[in-house]
């Protein structure tokens, strides 16, 4: 490969860490703004909440977690997988007995401007069975599911079950890019050929997929 596609490639790798860790993070709260994620990354001081900076900082590291295990050719996604994303999510933001383990307590999703609460998740003694189950889903070898489909409904179940204290909906994303990897789909495939997507071919897809979050 020329030198020149080299340079150009890493470029665009390192430019899409960036936005990923930053635009993942920010979903959640997190007040860096894009040139500020950068310049953690890039191992500058910036002013800011610690939580903010390292929340930046273990995004990054969560993206280099999943791409190791892609490499492995998993042939199965297990409670060790999940927790090993979420311990490189809140690795220095929870406390030690909390990183990689079920919540204990019952949580709830609030409105950050009403303080209404928008989601009450499962009770924390249904966590496992649920966690159970659902993995039982997701690794069914007749499960005849489209792989970005599939990414989608475990996004969805996992935030549903939201089995830990903090750092769901960053590892339920880690776990969805994850199994696209697995199935050997980059997200360049997945948004060029969204172009030819059309709102007409979208429906009958959401249909389904509505229908496989019923029955899981």
């Amino acid at each position: 490969m020329p030198h020149c596609c080299r340079y150009g490639k890493k470029r665009f790798r390192d430019d899409a860490v960036i936005r990923t860790a930053h635009h993942g993070t920010h979903i959640e709260g997190n007040r860096l703004n894009l040139t500020e994620a950068q310049d953690v990354l890039l191992g500058k001081d910036v002013v800011g909440r610690a939580r903010d900076v390292q929340e930046v900082i273990n995004y990054r590291r969560t993206l280099q977690v999943i791409e190791e295990e892609s490499k492995k050719d998993l042939q199965r996604i297990t409670e060790g997988t999940i927790k090993k994303l979420h311990k490189s999510v809140v690795e220095g933001i929870l406390l030690p007995e909390q990183i990689g383990e079920y919540r204990t307590k019952q949580v709830v999703i609030k409105n950050s401007e009403t303080g209404e609460v928008t989601f009450r998740p499962p009770s924390p003694v249904e966590v496992p069975f649920l966690m159970r189950e659902f993995l039982y889903w997701l690794n069914k070898p007749d499960l005849d599911v489209h792989p970005v489909l599939k990414a989608g409904i475990a996004h969805h179940e996992l935030v549903r079950i939201h089995p830990f204290i903090d750092g769901n909906g960053r590892v339920s994303r880690g776990l969805s890019t994850l199994i696209l990897f697995l199935e050997k789909i980059r997200y360049t495939s997945v948004f060029f050929r969204s172009k030819s997507i059309t709102i007409k071919t979208q429906l009958p897809i959401m249909s389904t997929c509505k229908r496989l979050i019923a029955v899981i």
